[in-house]
């Protein structure tokens, strides 16, 4: 099993790849997800925000304003990854 990728996010919308250790894109973030990589996203409180960071993400991403059906798939992917 892989490990889960870590990744923070500001308050700024900055995300830091703790894998990298280096600061990534919103884009990198979504193609992660795509690719089934497992990531947990956390804020500077360390709460795991994943879920909510990520619906936002993918919802608001070009796939989403084109209708594209992987957008369905992308979220489903994730809800289970993050709830079991």
């Amino acid at each position: 099993m892989r490990k889960i990728r870590k990744i923070k996010i500001y308050n700024n919308r900055r995300l830091y790849d703790f894998l990298t250790c280096s600061y990534t894109r919103h884009k990198e973030v979504r193609q992660l997800v795509r690719d089934g990589e497992p990531l947990q996203i956390v804020n500077v409180r360390g709460k795991d925000v994943t879920l909510p960071v990520m619906t936002k993400m993918l919802s608001t991403s070009p796939d989403a304003q084109r209708n594209d059906p992987r957008l369905l798939r992308d979220v489903t992917r994730l809800v289970r990854r993050t709830h079991g």
